[in-house]
């Protein structure tokens, strides 16, 4: 049994230490990571940018109208392109936050399951100590009859 709270405290133990050094490094670590993602935001804009520019050249140097026809939908393509980095993007932060959350509910789970384990100790030993105060007082009580 008590190796099983051992285990409990010590999982709580990593946990709130877990805590207290995220606590000191979350401020830097959210504003490296949201510059982190700008800059790839931005690469990606930049890319597609670029792309656009050199199929807007492309269609100018170009006279055929099949190929005109081509270079329409790669610039339909390169739209898409942009709305599906925008999502993914957005879908990225959602998938880190639920991740987060997740890694939270398991550190709780601990958390509770040592707040539990510490309240049956708790209620153990005040049960113990009840018992004593009893058998106390009865000892006190059946004493001081004896004396009389």
């Amino acid at each position: 049994m008590y190796w099983f709270i051992f285990l409990f405290q010590n999982k709580f133990n990593i946990v709130s230490l877990a805590f207290r050094t995220d606590k000191y490094t979350l401020d830097k670590r959210l504003e490296i990571q949201e510059r982190a993602r700008d800059i790839s935001e931005q690469n990606v804009d930049q890319e597609l940018y670029g792309l656009r520019e050199a199929v807007d050249l492309l269609n100018h140097l170009c006279t055929d109208g099949q190929i005109r026809d081509v270079i329409s939908k790669i610039k339909n393509h390169i739209d898409v392109l942009e709305q599906c980095a925008a999502r993914v993007s957005s879908r990225a932060e959602v998938l880190g936050a639920v991740q987060q959350e997740r890694r939270m509910c398991r550190a709780m789970e601990v958390m509770i399951a040592h707040v539990d384990n510490q309240k049956r100790l708790y209620e153990k030993d005040h049960s113990e100590l009840e018992e004593a105060r009893f058998d106390f007082k009865f000892f006190l009580s059946n004493f001081y009859v004896s004396l009389v």
